[in-house]
């Protein structure tokens, strides 16, 4: 059974669906859309420009000027010119460029960002979007802010499961049928990445820290590390990590120590 999000659509009244998850950010879509536009746009205007006095432009026995190289380096200036107590290099090259704003446009597309994430129920240090918490902020409060993602995430996902299971499946058969084939029996399984998975670093401090305090056992830590791990090359570590540690062993452990021949 379906949940709608609300009991009334504003674009399908007649509709028996709830509005959609991007209706209160549709407009924000677009300003994001805007303003992504907008930098790009002031880059390419920020070009570089050169001016050049037509001293430097080289000419003809007939004084007719030749096409200006932009690209060269290094420009002749005569020495009487050099040698003037007022020689200023930019009256004869100067270069213009207006100014970047980008740095101004990036924080609006940051608070643009982090306000479409809000209204759909999610955090933004959920999506790795920093600095949308002060700095003062508490473990705590952080702590409750993603709990609710989890929560949203895990009813949002719910939903979609079955949704995007009876779509593929019906993308399926359709493709069988215009290619003329027996409709085939689908069982389609959608899976979504595990939220905010452990970095292995972090996972070693946890479950060491387990074992130091005695909640947890050291072949319990190794499964839980190195699942990968063959029942040989797991009982050799586990032995290996007793007797650096001096932790008593047991019948098992004695058991699977090798012995010289």
């Amino acid at each position: 059974m379906i949940k709608n999000n609300t009991g009334h659509n504003s674009r399908f009244p007649n509709k028996p669906y709830g509005e959609s998850d991007f209706t209160s950010v549709q407009s924000l879509f677009h300003t994001l859309d805007d303003l992504l536009s907008q930098t790009e746009l002031e880059v390419a205007n920020a070009i570089a420009t050169k001016f050049v006095n037509s001293k430097l432009i080289p000419r003809d026995l007939n004084g007719k000027s030749f096409k200006f190289d932009r690209n060269k380096t290094i420009q002749e200036i005569t020495s009487n010119d050099m040698e003037d107590d007022n020689f200023d290099v930019r009256k004869f090259v100067s270069v213009l460029q207006p100014d970047i704003r980008v740095d101004r446009y990036d924080k609006i597309i940051a608070d643009t960002y982090g306000r479409i994430l809000t209204n759909m129920g999610l955090s933004p240090l959920t999506v790795g979007l920093p600095g949308f918490e002060s700095v003062s902020a508490s473990a705590a409060s952080q702590r409750e802010r993603e709990k609710a993602t989890i929560r949203t995430r895990a009813k949002k996902l719910k939903l979609w499961r079955p949704a995007l299971e009876k779509l593929f499946e019906c993308v399926l058969k359709y493709d069988d049928y215009i290619h003329n084939k027996a409709e085939g029996e689908y069982e389609i399984a959608i899976d979504f990445p595990q939220y905010a998975v452990p970095t292995l670093d972090e996972r070693i401090a946890t479950i060491g820290q387990a074992v130091q305090l005695n909640i947890m056992s050291i072949e319990k830590a190794i499964d839980e590390l190195y699942p990968e791990l063959t029942e040989e090359e797991r009982k050799k570590i586990i032995l290996d990590i007793k007797l650096e540690q001096g932790v008593p062993l047991t019948q098992e452990n004695i058991e699977d120590t090798p012995t010289e021949g």
